[in-house]
């Protein structure tokens, strides 16, 4: 099993209806294929973690980076892990604007962050997987 963690950015601003569209699409699209996840989204960047089997999460980060709802995807890790770190029925979704500036983890939230620190991106994810 693999675990794919990326970042990029949206090329519109989204409004409720876009996140309450791009949530529909998480649980319909991705609990079929298998694939499991979080996807954070905070001031017109998201975070994402994906994990199924190899072949389907190639596919769908392809299919991701051919969409034009965003830009500059950029991988921060892709790893083999033995089971699902983010065990649900499809990818979550959680929208983080709008929460204090002190919330945990969200200062700064960038891509030259978790790049430098991987294991910080998946923290961050993990929290907010266990705060929904």
């Amino acid at each position: 099993m693999r675990s794919l963690t990326f970042f990029s950015t949206a090329t519109a601003a989204m409004t409720d209806g876009d996140f309450a569209a791009l949530e529909r699409e998480c649980a319909e699209h991705e609990s079929h294929l298998g694939v499991t996840g979080m996807l954070l989204h905070k001031n017109g960047d998201f975070l994402q973690v994906i994990e199924g089997s190899r072949f389907v999460i190639r596919d769908m980060y392809a299919r991701i980076a051919a969409d034009r709802r965003h830009t500059n995807i950029r991988n921060i890790s892709e790893r083999t892990i033995s089971s699902r770190e983010f065990d649900g029925a499809a990818v979550s979704f959680r929208n983080l604007d709008g929460l204090p500036a002190d919330t945990p983890f969200l200062n700064p939230f960038s891509y030259a962050t978790f790049e430098a620190e991987p294991e910080l991106a998946l923290l961050v994810l993990e929290y907010f997987f266990r705060q929904k």
